[in-house]
This record gives structure tokens, sequence and C-alpha cells, in this order.
């Protein structure tokens, strides 16, 4: 899993770059919390990289 805590109001996903550079190491299905650091602002957002990045960019080998 992989969590991010940001210093916002709200929880702060990963950026689209990094998005892409997880699709590249873990499934669709890998989890990651994103959290604030300040105490009682909006609550945890749970997530797995398939959510965040429904179309990832896969670079398939030719077929021989």
């Amino acid at each position: 899993a992989l969590a991010i805590a940001a210093g916002e109001r709200t929880p702060a996903p990963p950026c689209g770059i990094c998005r892409q550079m997880l699709s590249e190491f873990v499934a669709p299905g890998f989890p990651i919390h994103c959290v604030t650091l300040t105490p009682g602002d909006a609550p945890a957002a749970h997530h797995t990289l398939g959510q965040l990045l429904p179309s990832a960019f896969v670079l398939r080998a030719p077929e021989p």
C-alpha cells in the first residue's frame, strides 16, 4: 500500500506522472490511502491504482 499525507484540507491523490509510474510497477488493485495532516479536516480517501488511473498506458512487446 501507499500512503500520501498532505497539508491540505482535503486528501490529495498522487499526480498523473506518479500514477503512471506506479502503474509500471504495481497491479491495478494496489491500495492508495490519502490523508490530511490537519486534525478535523476531511476524512482519509481510499482508492486503488485502477480507480485513479483507469486507462493506464501499457507497453506490450510486439508479437512475433
